[in-house]
């Protein structure tokens, strides 16, 4: 009986499978918080009216961050989807849509391209949540507490079972 071609085809695609591909690693290994974090921001819609003659002077910074800041600022944040739409006689708007649910309008009219920057970086940069403002402040103790602070060189001092 000789040895069948097939088994001998299927042990050499083995072997060269092996030196092709690593060894999977099954075992789940912590990475201290990395890939755990998920951006807070996932849609930014803009919407702008184009500048023509006579009209859309409001989007001129707009138009003007479209054409050199979109590109680096769609490298630097890959996870969010940027949506550009121009709408005629409106002033322009940056909208940010969050994984919360919530969404935060900001009117960008005639403002610069700098300032239309830092607007966007605030949208990207946020939670999502309501803007808070306390207006009280947080009350700091002047002297110590009534227990004192815990420390282990004493603990066998204070503690008695």
């Amino acid at each position: 009986m000789g040895y069948h071609p097939a088994v001998r085809v299927l042990e050499q695609l083995q072997k060269s499978v092996k030196k092709v591909l690593p060894i999977k690693d099954t075992i789940s290994r912590s990475r201290n918080g990395a890939v755990v974090f998920i951006p807070p921001l996932q849609r930014l819609h803009i919407y702008y009216d184009h500048p023509r003659m006579g009209a859309g002077g409001t989007s001129k910074g707009m138009v003007e961050w479209l054409h050199t800041k979109l590109i680096p600022f769609a490298k630097s944040h890959p996870h969010i989807e940027i949506a550009i739409q121009p709408r005629g006689q409106q002033p322009p708007e940056v909208v940010g849509s969050y994984g919360t649910g919530h969404q935060k309008k900001m009117w960008v009219a005639k403002l610069d391209r700098d300032e239309i920057h830092r607007k966007i970086l605030y949208l990207a940069n946020t939670a999502g949540g309501v803007d808070r403002t306390y207006t009280t402040p947080v009350l700091r103790a002047r002297g110590e507490g009534v227990d004192p602070v815990w420390n282990p060189f004493q603990a066998e001092k204070t503690f008695h079972p």
